[in-house]
């Protein structure tokens, strides 16, 4: 009987402290910070005032007590400038180890008038990229639907030739899947695809 006693009095104390953690609880303790960002991918030119326009930006994570909430933008449609802010959590009173851990985040930015734009982040300004919106000739939206992309893949194939030299072929894979009410009714009919000075690949 006391050992059943001493079994149920471990199960109690495990599942309370089992219910005392919450997602919530590791944000209460912790603080807001922004995150470094390295690189800002976005495709320079191409889109025009009816497009949904997306960035993405890539940084790091300086030790394991950060963790990543996300990414915001600032548009200043008068000086045609973009400000990118990646917020982190930085969880207190916690031991922290050294482990970089790299983010790619997706900001979500909509639609834009036309013009030139610069993108800075807000952390570190030097850390920039710009896009172009042309203006479009009517309101309405692309006469083109576009495949859905579920995933994308980039691989490296080594090339045989004569000097045997370490040379390698990339090849870009985009796999998705149509809508179910669209089935035997869509087929590819064009790729079009170039790489931006900011080392963007571009794929439409």
């Amino acid at each position: 009987m006391r050992r059943i006693l001493s079994v149920l009095t471990s199960l109690l104390l495990w599942s309370t402290s089992a219910l005392s953690y919450h997602p919530a609880n590791e944000i209460l303790s912790s603080s807001s910070t922004s995150l470094p960002i390295d690189q800002i991918f976005s495709v320079e030119r191409g889109f025009d005032t009816t497009d949904m326009i997306e960035v993405a930006v890539q940084g790091y994570m300086p030790n394991s007590c950060y963790r990543l909430h996300k990414g915001s933008a600032y548009v200043d449609r008068v000086h045609k400038r973009i400000l990118i802010n990646v917020e982190g959590y930085v969880t207190r009173n916690e031991v922290c180890l050294p482990m970089i851990t790299p983010y790619l985040e997706v900001i979500h930015l909509g639609p834009l008038e036309a013009g030139q734009y610069q993108i800075y982040s807000v952390l570190n300004p030097e850390t920039h990229a710009m896009i172009q919106i042309e203006k479009s000739p009517n309101n309405d939206q692309d006469n083109y639907l576009y495949a859905p992309v579920d995933t994308v893949e980039l691989t490296e194939t080594p090339i045989s030739n004569i000097l045997e030299t370490s040379e390698t072929k990339q090849t870009l894979s985009l796999k998705g899947t149509y809508p179910h009410m669209l089935t035997g009714c869509m087929r590819i009919v064009d790729i079009k695809s170039y790489r931006t000075s900011n080392n963007t690949n571009y794929v439409k």
